[in-house]
């Protein structure tokens, strides 16, 4: 009996050693792409684990929080795709890609891919009040780079409250964000 399968010439190899992993909770992700804009977790995980390995991600490597907004329920209702797929040798851009495969492929692993972009997210930064006479409230929105008051780039908090912006304390991320 033979097996088809849509690269005959490229053998299929094992995610087990592929670079660009990293691990969360037990859980290997890697960003696809090059921007990040989706991320390919080993294995079949079930939705707290996905958001719970996601939300550290963006923490540790992006400095991002994720905000508890619709987007994070989209995602849980229509985003996360649990498949199977093989390792395949990288085009020269990348060290390796992969094609999403039937279960029996040789090569093929379980995967679970998510898109991780378009959700809601600010910078992490250490949260302080704002200083508006009637506002008060606390506020861990920062730009790490913004102008006010033509003075510039600085770090900038704004108020998700009121919408009032102010240099901030406390700095954040040494990079500049968009």
């Amino acid at each position: 009996m033979t097996l088809i399968q849509s690269h005959p010439a490229v053998p299929a190899e094992p995610f087990a050693d592929a670079g660009g992993f990293s691990a969360y909770y037990g859980v290997r992700l890697a960003p696809l792409g090059e921007d990040g804009d989706s991320l390919l977790l080993l294995g079949h995980q079930d939705d707290n684990t996905v958001l719970a390995v996601l939300t550290v991600y963006f923490r540790r490597v992006c400095g991002e929080r994720i905000l508890p907004d619709s987007r994070v329920d989209d995602l849980r209702r229509d985003g996360i795709r649990r498949t199977w797929a093989r390792r395949l040798p990288g085009d020269g851009h990348f060290d390796w890609r992969f094609e999403q495969t039937a279960p029996h492929t040789e090569g093929a692993q379980k995967v679970t891919i998510l898109p991780s972009l378009w959700l809601s997210t600010e910078e992490v930064a250490a949260q302080e009040h704002c200083p508006q006479d009637d506002c008060g409230r606390a506020s861990r929105s920062h730009r790490a780079y913004g102008f006010i008051n033509d003075q510039g780039p600085l770090p900038v908090r704004t108020c998700w409250y009121c919408g009032n912006r102010w240099a901030s304390a406390s700095g954040g991320p040494a990079w500049p964000r968009g």
